[in-house]
């Protein structure tokens, strides 16, 4: 069987028709995110890791894990529970 009909359904001649006729009416979009309106006009700014102040110094969230990783493996290898 080719074709199948299913009750509303088209066959497969008929569809592929209707598609290439709604393709032909398709058109380009436009741009539709202006940047230099974008937000108000507010610059653009590159994202950053969230950070915690201990005493003067300000460390990423990244710097933090990489401490506790490394004081992990430290006291569960052996270094302070031995």
């Amino acid at each position: 069987m080719d074709e199948f009909s299913v009750s509303g359904m088209n066959t497969n001649d008929e569809s592929d028709e209707q598609v290439s006729e709604m393709a032909a009416q398709l058109t380009p979009g436009r741009e539709r995110v202006v940047l230099a309106e974008w937000a108000g006009g507010i610059p653009q700014e590159m994202a950053t890791l969230p950070q915690l102040r201990l005493g003067k110094r300000w460390f990423s969230s990244n710097q933090l894990l990489l401490i506790a990783v490394v004081a992990g493996a430290v006291f569960f290898g052996g270094g302070i529970a031995g």
